[in-house]
């Protein structure tokens, strides 16, 4: 059985890792794009490369931001149809009886809203961990190691650590065969 979560966690979190970074990648590339083309698209010198470089480097963090949230929503969505070592997550209807062969969106919401609390929760957890870990062994400066690129390591370790308690905790989560 743990195999079966690992699996899931890492197909979790792969999907998750390449469609919000892709997203948010391409999504400051056409902000930056259209920055460049309303400022009249000057010739490309090594300041514009550079400013071009910088500008699309801000609009990353702003909008992976976004598409992580877009991608927590989306991903979860694929696990009910990943099939490892003949088990499978099953969704089941709100009477418990039967499962929901066609997952949709709107099935997943309740599900999502809880586990995305859990995942801030579990976040939220690990850095107040590491942040006395830091105070205890006498580490200047608690926060100066907090970046967005560790909030992401964080939130991988929390979908690692909730991800079994999803069926756990949710009546109308099972694993099933496949």
């Amino acid at each position: 059985m743990r195999r079966f979560w690992l699996s899931l966690w890492t197909y979790w979190a792969v999907w998750l890792t390449l469609f919000s970074v892709t997203a948010g990648l391409f999504l400051a590339a056409m902000i930056t794009l259209s920055l460049y083309l309303l400022k009249g698209a000057p010739s490309l010198e090594s300041e514009v490369v550079s400013a071009l470089q910088d500008i699309t480097l801000f609009w990353f963090g702003l909008t992976w931001s976004i598409t992580l949230l877009i991608a927590l929503f989306l991903v979860v969505k694929r696990l009910f149809y990943r099939c490892i070592d003949h088990r499978q997550l099953t969704l089941t209807e709100c009477s418990g009886r039967e499962s929901i062969q066609k997952v949709g969106l709107g099935d997943i919401i309740r599900l999502w809203r809880k586990w995305l609390m859990a995942i801030i929760w579990a976040t939220a957890a690990q850095a107040i961990i590491v942040i006395v870990l830091r105070y205890l062994f006498g580490i200047p400066d608690l926060l100066s190691w907090f970046s967005v690129y560790w909030l992401y390591l964080f939130v991988l370790i929390a979908g690692l650590i909730t991800l079994p308690l999803m069926e756990a905790r949710c009546k109308l989560v099972k694993v099933g065969r496949c």
